[in-house]
């Protein structure tokens, strides 16, 4: 499927533009566009169906998109009706949307131009006063929050590695009990679920979940089993590291003050015949030994610097990264 990137939201007019020329056409806010937020790379040139419309198009005098289905053209901020350039854009509507597909951008009914209706303020239309949605609730994909697509890549990268090795040295050679010490752990994190917000003008707190986590590992043969080989257990967790930065608009945009990571929902379960045999006397590991021991040594200030220069790796890679709001 073809599909053309640079369509961005104007914070402006709250309308869809195209970003990918010098000039950023004319906004009915005043002046050219102004891009924010997510980047869309929006399909064209496929057949219409019924959960995709076609016939949006470019408008070459104020660069935004609009609905060309209509023998009238609604009303460019460049004066007259919008001029069709360029591709027939199909676009998918009425559909759930993704971590990479965004709902609630709407035709309006004054300008004909794509709008993004999920805001309190409609935006400027060209039309005078706010934009007025109609029609089909579009949603529309994009290249996902940059700040969460690098903090994925800080994950595959570094940080998975990282807190894994930090897991292990927690279990192997530890004595949860008497008779019970860990070897030979294998861990398994899930992928990253990632949420921010700001705590302050120049501050952010970043939340990295790994929900579903899970360690193998055996333990030396505790005395109530007799000849049994090591029991072996694989522990199921919920994990959060959460991470609190100083921010700046330029690079390296985040420093990392505080690393706190926790352990929870740990569950038990035996792997082997023995390790099934030893869940009745392991009920230390989910009453707090196996969740503290983890999170003492996440807590410690060589991780939260590996954090710091993944995550400002990443964001070193993606083009005109801007600070979320």
């Amino acid at each position: 499927m073809a599909v053309q990137g640079d369509w961005r939201f104007c914070h402006k007019c709250n309308s869809m533009f195209f970003n990918g020329f010098p000039q950023k056409g004319v906004c009915p806010g005043g002046g050219a566009h102004d891009a924010a937020g997510l980047t869309f790379v929006l399909p064209h040139e496929i057949p219409e169906t019924p959960t995709a419309q076609h016939n949006w198009r470019f408008c070459q005098k104020c660069e935004s998109l609009f609905f060309d289905g209509f023998p009238q053209k609604g009303r460019c901020a460049a004066g007259g009706g919008h001029v069709a350039a360029g591709f027939n854009f199909t676009l998918p509507h009425d559909i759930p949307p993704t971590p990479k597909s965004q709902a609630d951008w709407r035709f309006c009914n004054k300008c004909d131009s794509l709008f993004y209706n999920g805001f309190a303020d409609k935006g400027k239309c060209a039309q005078g006063g706010g934009h007025t949605a109609a029609g089909f609730n579009f949603v529309l994909p994009n290249l996902g929050d940059p700040l969460a697509n690098a903090l994925e890549s800080m994950w595959d990268q570094v940080g998975r590695a990282a807190v894994s090795e930090k897991i292990k040295q927690g279990i192997n050679g530890h004595e949860f009990q008497h008779g019970f010490s860990g070897h030979d752990a294998e861990v398994n994190l899930a992928g990253l679920l990632s949420s921010w917000r700001r705590t302050g003008p120049t501050s952010m707190s970043l939340e990295l979940r790994m929900p579903g986590s899970n360690v193998d590992f055996h333990t030396t043969q505790p005395s109530v089993l007799g000849s049994f080989a090591d029991p072996e257990f694989r522990v199921g967790f919920d994990m959060l590291v959460r991470l609190d930065c100083a921010a700046k608009a330029t690079a390296p945009f985040f420093a990392v003050n505080v690393l706190e990571a926790s352990v929870g929902n740990a569950s038990v379960h035996g792997s082997n015949v023995t390790g099934t045999i030893a869940e009745t006397v392991a009920d230390f590991i989910t009453h707090g030994g196996f969740s503290r021991q983890i999170t003492s040594q996440i807590n410690d200030t060589n991780l939260k610097s590996q954090m710091q220069t993944g995550i400002n790796n990443a964001l070193a890679r993606t083009p005109n990264f801007v600070l979320p709001g």
